[in-house]
Formats: C-alpha cells, sequence, structure tokens
C-alpha cells in the first residue's frame, strides 16, 4: 500500500517522506523495496525509525502536512504468533504517531486499520456501523489503535480517518502468502490454495 501511495502522491506533486523500520530485511538480498519495484525509489525521502521510539517518530513527522500512518504488525500470522509484539507496535507505536501528529500540527492523519476489528459477525458483508468485538490478541491489538484513533480526534481536534482494509493485493506486494497472490500460486502450481480464515 505505502510504495502505490508514495507513487500516487508523487505524481499529484507532492514531497513524500516514508518512515521504515530500521534495520536490514531479513531477506533484504533476496527482495528489493515496493518503492523500488515501482521505480520511485530515489524520489522520496526515507527515514528510518522504530514506531516505539517516541522522540525518533516525532522527528520524523516534524514539517509534514499530512500522515498516511500505514506502519504497524500487518501480517496477522506473525501477529498472532507474537501477540505482545503485536500489541508494542500496534498500539504504542500508533499512539506515537499520533502524537507526534498533534505535536506537528499536521493538518490530517489517514491511519490503516482492518477489517480484523469487527471480529466474528453473523452480519456480513462488513458495515462501519457494526460493533468493534476483535476476539483475536492480534485483531485486539488493532481495535484498540482503531477506537484510540477515534477518542483523540474528538480529544485533541485532529482529524483522523481510520480505513478498515480487507485482503489488499497488488503490484509491488511482497508478502506472497496473502489471499489473492497465494491462490494464484496455487493455481500456477496445480494444487489448491492455501486458505487461513473462512472470510
Amino acid at each position: 500500500i505505502a510504495s502505490h501511495l508514495a507513487a500516487g502522491l508523487l505524481a499529484a506533486g507532492a514531497e513524500v517522506r516514508v518512515l521504515g523500520r530500521p534495520g536490514p530485511r531479513a531477506d533484504a538480498e533476496v527482495r528489493a523495496s515496493g518503492l523500488d519495484l515501482l521505480g520511485v525509489g530515489a524520489e522520496v525521502e526515507r527515514v528510518e525509525a522504530d514506531l516505539l521510539d517516541a522522540a525518533a517518530v516525532a522527528a520524523a513527522i516534524d514539517g509534514c502536512e499530512l500522515v498516511f500512518h500505514l506502519g504497524g504488525e500487518t501480517f496477522v500470522g506473525a501477529g498472532r504468533a507474537s501477540a505482545e509484539a503485536a500489541v508494542d507496535v500496534n498500539v504504542r507505536g500508533s499512539w506515537n504517531v499520533f502524537a507526534g501528529c498533534r505535536e506537528a500540527g499536521v493538518a490530517g492523519v489517514v491511519f490503516a486499520s482492518t477489517l480484523k476489528v469487527y471480529g466474528p459477525s453473523s452480519e456480513l458483508p462488513y458495515r462501519e456501523h457494526l460493533p468493534l468485538r476483535a476476539d483475536q490478541p492480534y485483531d485486539a491489538s488493532k481495535a484498540a489503535g482503531d477506537v484510540m484513533a477515534r477518542a483523540l480526534a474528538r480529544e485533541w481536534g485532529t482529524p483522523i480517518a481510520a480505513l478498515r482494509l480487507a485482503n489488499v493485493y497488488g503490484e509491488a506486494d511482497l508478502n506472497f502468502t496473502r489471499l489473492v497472490p497465494e491462490t494464484a500460486i496455487a493455481v500456477l502450481a496445480g494444487r489448491p490454495p492455501r486458505l487461513r480464515t473462512d472470510g
């Protein structure tokens, strides 16, 4: 999502700063970044900071007009394998981003949440009016960030919009276990796709 967002903002004439995790990725030799795959890596200002480092996050946000908060644990499987780490980054990390935005006086924040915040529901498809009933630690960490975003928007007056995303896919997606890439790979390999949930 971030690489396509950055490319779109650049095409619209915006100056783009991208905050990424410090240090090399475990698979850095094998995979390029989405920014590089889309050919915009050299056009953005790249800043490294851990979302749990409030001062570094605030410094990265300083001078920005708008913030698109896409950071956090985004892989459900990894979040479920390490619930404590997911809570740290999805709750404390989001707090640090929102607090940095308030301190910098940004005009608005767009926050990437997930439909996992709804938990199980007999009413499908999910609709915004449904209560948040996350029933797994990872899902609850995302719900906490979602609720915090709404509360802080009211308390601080900082416009924050939460997007509850699901099954995101597309060019430059480097997670081949997501539903659409996994299904395409399975079909090409002549095997049934691995489905992680029932919807």
